[in-house]
């Protein structure tokens, strides 16, 4: 697990530099951004000049280890050619009802948007070990935090799951992917069987859970462009 403790031999494997006391950062020449790491003021300064949204400034301080999980995680996003614009940290959705996990609101930590502004897949980050394998099983269960955003957001085309470590000099990461669109060979199958269920059918958290459980039997996908994912099955 991340903690304060061992934060700064995190941004020093990540590339971070020191231009000046109780200050590190990392320039993304690509974008003409950086993330800036505050020791003294315990802040995470994110690119927001640059575009990078914000809904709620509770994950850019040193007040939870999921929060350098965060930042991990959009180091790699920027590193891997995501624009800051593109990235936005902890959006709200009123989830209008208590769900089976007991949440009527959330707070994504990460989504990310294509060119048109439509969210093209939402990131949960947890911390390794418990978290991450408790917030497992409940999307196993009932779907997790991440299908009621997905509920809210039906434009997403990938749910994701994230927790990472640091090793040594290495950063490790675990994380479940669920593709959420049709295979077309389910859809040309339920035009003859209408009892087979599809997501652009499904309207609720329970309804886009049942068919994720029913007609895609739990299955965690990967196709490339965001994580080096292997294709595996969630219940493995």
């Amino acid at each position: 697990m991340i903690t304060k403790t061992d934060l700064k031999d995190l941004l020093e494997v990540l590339g971070f530099e020191m231009p000046s006391a109780n200050i590190y950062e990392k320039k993304y020449s690509d974008f003409d951004c950086s993330i800036k790491v505050d020791f003294k003021k315990e802040k995470i300064i994110y690119p927001e000049d640059k575009g990078m949204m914000i809904d709620r400034h509770t994950t850019d301080n040193f007040s939870s280890n999921e929060n350098f999980v965060v930042l991990e995680c959009v180091d790699r996003l920027l590193t891997k050619g995501y624009r800051p614009e593109h990235i936005e940290l902890e959006k709200k959705w009123s989830l209008g009802h208590m769900t089976s996990g007991g949440e009527d609101s959330g707070f994504a930590d990460i989504c990310v948007h294509d060119s048109e502004g439509k969210i093209l897949f939402i990131i949960e980050c947890k911390t390794e070990g418990k978290e991450y394998l408790k917030e497992y099983r409940n999307i196993d269960q009932y779907g997790g935090q991440l299908f009621t955003y997905w509920q809210q957001e039906r434009n997403c085309k990938y749910l994701v799951l994230y927790a990472s470590k640091l090793i040594g000099k290495t950063v490790s990461y675990d994380t479940e992917s669920v593709d959420c669109s049709d295979d077309a060979n389910i859809i040309a199958l339920a035009k003859k069987d209408d009892s087979i269920l599809l997501y652009k059918d499904s309207h609720t958290v329970e309804e886009l859970y049942e068919c994720w459980d029913e007609t895609y039997r739990a299955y965690i996908w990967y196709r490339n462009g965001k994580f080096r994912i292997p294709c595996y099955s969630l219940r493995r």
